[in-house]
């Protein structure tokens, strides 16, 4: 929709959807982070990471959208479109490893960061 469209409402309508699924995928990965870390500092360290790779996005947004493609701008559509399964694949792999370890830890077969009683928030 954003660079196969002649049509700027079907542009931003484009840019609308694009922006909320990545928006969302930051959101979970997020929760996750504030969700299942135990420790002040471990807890900190993840929320700076997970922020300074939000801003390397931006970052390299500045690189990839290029004024000679204007204004299809292809490759940042690929770029987005790769980031975005990316972040998916991301999400769907720690859901899965959460969802194991807590069965795990209910068999009574590993203790979760190690803090018994401890089982990972699923968004």
């Amino acid at each position: 929709m954003l660079g196969f469209s002649n049509q700027v409402a079907v542009r931003y309508t484009g840019v609308y959807l694009a922006t909320g699924a990545y928006i969302s995928n930051w959101a979970a990965l997020n929760a996750y982070q504030a969700n299942n870390i135990v420790g002040q500092w471990k807890r900190a360290f993840a929320a700076a990471a997970v922020t300074a790779c939000n801003g390397l996005g931006g970052i390299a947004g500045s690189f990839i959208v290029r004024q000679n493609e204007a204004p299809r701008y292809l490759t940042a559509i690929w770029v987005s479109i790769g980031s975005h399964m990316l972040m998916a694949s991301i999400v769907a792999c720690f859901s899965i490893y959460f969802f194991v370890a807590n069965q795990r830890q209910r068999k009574g077969k590993h203790i979760i960061e190690h803090t018994v009683g401890l089982h990972f928030d699923m968004v």
